[in-house]
């Protein structure tokens, strides 16, 4: 009785085994295809500028309507428009050229304004334009952005400068920021989705081995004689690697139907986060507190930082880290 009991134990095993064993079948297979889009990254790029040699700083009108002084060498306004869903990183190579009969030359340090000869340091700026926003930047809006751009000194670790010897390349001249898209259309720029862009510098004012020459335009608008240059930039775009950050809205208060909403889950260092009600229940007021991990308040609230209707908007800068917004309804 003892044998038979293990020889059934043993055949159910066996069974067991057989019922593991892999099966085929017809249509058993999967065919898996690859195949590759390409992305869509549209930025506008000003296709001319004028630029200005202007040794002794006088008021210059860059464009109808705006003027700068104090800058020696200097730009008309212009900007990068990113219509593209995708945070980009911009680099650029640059050209530069003397105009034909010109002894003018670049150098690569700054001239201090004073030397013999006629030399030039350009250098090639750019900075995001976080006011300009919305569904239409007009050029008349970068040209009042421009106007109010301060001047500021060389920045080695990002702006290009201009060499006649070879070209000049920079792969972080500037980040632009993704644009509020849909599909393939823009519905509006976001804070940073414009970068203002322009040729700056300095030169030797009053060369004591010679002087500045005035240009001429021919017929047919060609520059001619003088001092003059050309600057050829070839930009190039590529996804921008961003750290951001958790943005997590709490409400807080009795009120079980007043809520409110955050306009973005996560956000970079320096971008606008705003929150709005999207409904005040019984409630007269939502008071917004922004805080970090530690419970610390790391964001300043504006004066107006109450919400009172849905039409109302707080806003604040994002820090280098996460934050917990509150909206206490009363």
């Amino acid at each position: 009785m003892k044998f038979k009991k293990l020889a059934s134990l043993a055949l159910a095993g066996t069974l067991s085994f057989s019922l593991a064993a892999p099966t085929f079948a017809a249509g058993n297979e999967t065919e898996i295809t690859g195949t590759y889009t390409a992305p869509i990254i549209k930025v506008i790029v000003p296709p001319t500028a004028a630029a200005f040699i202007n040794p002794l700083g006088l008021d210059v009108e860059v464009v109808s309507g705006t003027s700068v002084s104090g800058r020696q060498i200097i730009s008309a306004p212009m900007a990068l428009k990113n219509e593209s869903a995708s945070d980009l990183q911009v680099g650029a190579s640059m050209t530069t050229t003397v105009g034909t009969g010109s002894d003018m030359r670049f150098v690569s340090t700054t001239t201090g304004g004073t030397g013999a000869t006629k030399t030039v340091f350009a250098y090639l700026q750019a900075k995001q334009a976080t006011d300009l926003v919305g569904a239409t930047v007009t050029d008349a809006d970068v040209a009042t952005a421009y106007a109010a751009w301060d001047a500021s000194a060389y920045n080695a670790a990002t702006d290009l400068v201009a060499n006649t010897a070879m070209a000049s390349t920079k792969d972080n001249l500037v980040i632009l920021r993704a644009a509020d898209v849909v599909g393939t259309t823009l519905n509006s720029y976001k804070a940073g989705s414009i970068a203002l862009v322009r040729l700056a510098g300095d030169c030797v004012a009053t060369p004591t081995t010679g002087s500045w020459a005035a240009t001429t335009k021919n017929d047919a608008g060609e520059i001619t004689g003088g001092d003059s240059f050309t600057v050829n930039v070839a930009y190039t775009f590529r996804p921008a690697t961003i750290t951001k950050y958790d943005v997590t809205l709490v409400k807080a208060g009795s009120d079980a139907v007043a809520t409110a909403t955050a306009d973005v889950t996560k956000a970079a260092e320096g971008d606008t986060v705003t929150v709005k009600a999207t409904n005040m229940g019984s409630s007269t007021q939502g008071v917004v507190t922004v805080k970090n991990a530690a419970g610390d308040a790391i964001a300043t609230v504006p004066t107006n930082g109450t919400l009172m209707t849905t039409t109302d908007a707080v806003t604040f800068e994002m820090p280098d880290e996460a934050v917990t917004v509150t909206v206490t309804f009363s």
